[in-house]
């Protein structure tokens, strides 16, 4: 029995998955994105891999040749990668789309998520505290609960809780630790450390 694995099989399987790949790189070109496990970047490349290559076959058989293939061809598989990217790309600026929202808010669909900070929040582990500096010059540090929703011109907002204020002047606690909740305007905070920094 012959299990040897040739150039072309690796081909057949680059070309199952690569196209999705790159039509989410595309797409996230605009939006940031969260981090996904290898097991479910496979399976979406996968998805999005197979209506991709069953319309790119059908306009290269209308267009280049009557045959698809051979799909280690260059020829065949640089094209197949741009367009998958310029998919991703046209993809992203859809659901941008004011139409696209209206239809989206109807049908209950979640919309995208642009906003960078939030995306790295959701990176954290459960109440893992972030420390923010303010233009003020005051420090705090606290877990994020989420922000206000993204939209261009209006004032960006997030939530934190486990409060502690830095206070350097302080010779027994440097942490004064407040119970409650915080918002927080954006144009107020200077930058944020993820991580604990009450040490």
């Amino acid at each position: 029995m012959d299990v040897s694995i040739t150039f072309e099989d690796v081909a057949n399987v680059a070309t199952l998955v690569a196209p999705g790949y790159f039509l989410l790189v595309g797409y996230g070109l605009i939006y940031s994105r969260d981090e996904k496990g290898f097991s479910r970047l496979l399976v979406e490349s996968i998805a999005f891999s197979l209506p991709i290559v069953g319309l790119y076959n059908f306009v290269w058989r209308a267009t280049a040749s009557p045959t698809v293939g051979p799909v280690t061809a260059l020829r065949y598989f640089i094209p197949l990668i741009l367009v998958s990217l310029l998919l991703g790309f046209v993809a992203s600026h859809i659901r941008q789309s004011k139409t696209f929202e209206k239809l989206a808010t109807k049908l209950k669909i979640p919309g995208p998520d642009n906003d960078f900070i939030k995306v790295q929040f959701r990176k954290l582990k459960s109440n893992t505290p972030v420390t923010v500096t303010l233009k003020s010059g005051e420090i705090f540090s606290g877990t994020p609960q989420g922000g206000s929703a993204y939209s261009k011109g209006e004032p960006r907002e997030y939530a934190f809780n486990n409060l502690a204020w830095y206070r350097p002047n302080s010779k027994t606690k440097r942490w004064e630790e407040r119970p409650g909740s915080i918002i927080v305007n954006l144009e107020t905070v200077q930058y944020m450390e993820i991580g604990d920094q009450n040490t």
